[in-house]
């Protein structure tokens, strides 16, 4: 995560914090549809990877109730301030934010729910990043991400690499299936097999475990 953080394109400031925003209102109706989908319920105990600017966690505390617990992780100082500033205005007193990146973070009880949005394309191996925190969920838990799927110019192989270059060096890994080889590198039990199979063909009906937009 750390060198993503170093490669992220847009920039950190301000007007890229607005910006997210604006981008979550568009994406809010999906994310939660998604999320409900793949068994997010109240209560639970969530970790949102990749948090920025908060509007995911605050989606999910919405969605898990005072009874619930959101965690966000991300290496940004900064949005994490302006996350915290933003759900406290916001009178969430159900998430915590935490300076961290995918590999060093222990979370103090188990997870019911792993999630994020737009965040495993930026990592150079996102089944290694989920693997640090696949053994922290608790049986039956949630995988639940939407990330794009990339489709660089064909034939041109400069506009391939100018892609490589603005997503870090990884705009095959969520092409067809290898975004569903990714699941199970990462360690999600075999027994999410079947979900993950209606999740990656579009087919959120039962879309326990790795599911992707």
């Amino acid at each position: 995560m750390s060198a993503a953080h170093e490669q992220y394109a847009l920039g950190r400031s301000p007007q890229e914090y607005a910006r997210l925003a604006r981008q979550a209102e568009i994406m809010k109706p999906m994310t939660r549809r998604l999320f409900a989908e793949a068994g997010v319920q109240p209560g639970m105990r969530v970790v949102d990877l990749g948090s920025g600017a908060g509007d995911v966690c605050m989606l999910l505390a919405e969605m898990v109730g005072l009874s619930g617990t959101v965690i966000g992780l991300d290496l940004d100082k900064d949005a994490l301030l302006h996350a915290r500033e933003r759900a406290a205005a916001a009178g969430f007193a159900n998430i915590t934010f935490a300076h961290s990146d995918f590999a060093h973070y222990v979370p103090d009880a188990p997870l019911d729910a792993i999630v994020g949005r737009l965040v495993l394309m930026y990592q150079a191996d996102p089944a290694a990043a989920l693997a640090k925190l696949t053994p922290y969920l608790r049986p039956g838990g949630v995988v639940a991400f939407i990330e794009p799927w990339f489709q660089p110019p064909p034939g041109r192989r400069e506009h391939r690499e100018d892609n490589d270059h603005l997503f870090g060096g990884n705009t095959t890994s969520f092409r067809g299936s290898s975004r569903f080889r990714t699941a199970f590198a990462s360690g999600i039990p075999s027994r999410w097999s079947a979900a993950a199979q209606h999740a990656f063909r579009g087919n959120h009906g039962s879309s326990r475990g790795f599911t992707s937009l």
